[in-house]
């Protein structure tokens, strides 16, 4: 579960992963296939139907897996 917190206290008292130490980004769980599936699904189409020719994937090094996320990304795409 998620709970407010004043922004100063993010590195001690938050309990959910964060994009860095940026507390208004939080981390997604692409790892998870459902996960992936649902957040994905609408870029996917993009690339299926040619409206966008290609992907820009920022700091994939954040990710818990970057590799096996490129890796499914690739393979989906």
């Amino acid at each position: 579960h998620y709970r407010l917190a004043w922004w100063r206290l993010a590195r001690t008292e938050l309990n959910y992963r964060r994009f860095f130490t940026i507390s208004d980004l939080i981390g997604v769980r692409v790892e998870d296939p459902e996960v992936f599936e649902a957040t994905h699904a609408k870029v996917l189409q993009l690339l299926r139907e040619g409206v966008a020719e290609g992907l820009r994937v920022d700091h994939p090094d954040g990710l818990a897996d970057p590799g096996g996320y490129l890796l499914r990304l690739h393979e989906a795409t």
